[in-house]
């Protein structure tokens, strides 16, 4: 609405004045030419979804978690979080603060319930 309103920003030139505008108008112009590229840009990809197939899962045949190895590891800034957290053994927490550390399925387990 701005360009609409105030018109495109121009270079000084020679019919480039403060009182007037030189090129072509956003309508029907600018307009053409940007429906133009949507419509170029959509048909392409429209054609490369009809030819190209990316990662076509029904060559594959049903998921298997069997046959994938664990093979997944944290972003280096992460690293020493998750040594900590392997660090820390299963079953229950020994410290207040350990279920804060994400070992435990719930953060506010109750310390109350505990049987002492």
């Amino acid at each position: 609405m701005v360009v609409w309103h105030q018109g495109h920003a121009q270079w000084p030139g020679k019919k480039e004045r403060e009182r007037n505008e030189v090129g072509e108008p956003l309508y029907p112009v600018f307009m053409a030419k940007t429906a133009a590229l949507f419509f170029f840009v959509f048909g392409i990809l429209a054609v490369f979804g009809v030819i190209a197939q990316i990662n076509p899962i029904w060559l594959f045949g049903p998921y298997n978690p069997a046959i994938s190895s664990n093979t997944s590891q944290p972003d280096w800034y992460i690293g020493f979080l998750e040594g900590a957290l392997r660090l820390i053994q299963r079953g229950r927490p020994t410290s207040p603060v350990t279920p804060l550390c994400g070992t435990s399925s719930s953060p506010g387990w109750s310390w109350s319930s505990r049987s002492s």
